[in-house]
């Protein structure tokens, strides 16, 4: 059957429980008092790149009796983690002061648009006459007589060249 091929490949690693290393297991429903013995080979074999932390691990997981078998919490917080959890905390740190940074540079450049959009309303506003031509300044104004006066320079030379138009336009007397 399918459970004892998967029972005769454990005991080959962890060797056949016997009463000395699993007291009880005889009494156990799916025991066989048949099962060939082998004996437990070192897990240094059978996992030779493990490092020392994982080969603690492992050890305490491949315990046949469950009352002694490392807990499923005990084994998440073993020393073999803590490489796993200081790179995930590292990388928490990152992607936090990223996504700081990035919030920063969105809100300076909102503010730097907002800025440009208000001093182009504000320098379309000053160059356009209100409508129906000049009028003029209220004190306090924010145009200065400076940029009045190229406006009345225009409309002096406009004067003046219809004034000439209509001097040459007369035949001589």
């Amino acid at each position: 059957s399918n459970n004892q091929d998967e029972l005769m490949k454990i005991f080959k690693v962890m060797g056949t429980p016997t009463e000395e290393t699993w007291p009880g297991v005889s009494k156990l429903s799916e025991y066989r008092k048949d099962f060939p013995y082998y004996p437990p080979k070192p897990l240094s074999t059978v996992v030779p790149m493990i490092d020392t932390f994982g080969m603690d691990l492992l050890m305490q997981m491949l315990i046949y009796q469950p009352q002694r078998r490392i807990t499923a919490k005990d084994a998440l917080n073993h020393v073999y983690f803590n490489d796993i959890r200081g790179y995930a905390n590292l990388q928490q740190q990152q992607q936090a002061a990223a996504a700081a940074a990035a919030a920063a540079v969105s809100v300076a450049a909102s503010q730097v648009a907002s800025a440009a959009v208000q001093a182009q309303m504000n320098g379309q506003m000053m160059s356009q006459p209100p409508p129906g031509g000049p009028q003029p300044q209220a004190q306090g104004s924010s145009l200065n007589s400076n940029q009045a006066l190229p406006q009345q320079q225009q409309q002096q030379q406009q004067q003046q060249q219809q004034a000439s138009n209509s001097s040459q336009a007369q035949p001589p007397h």
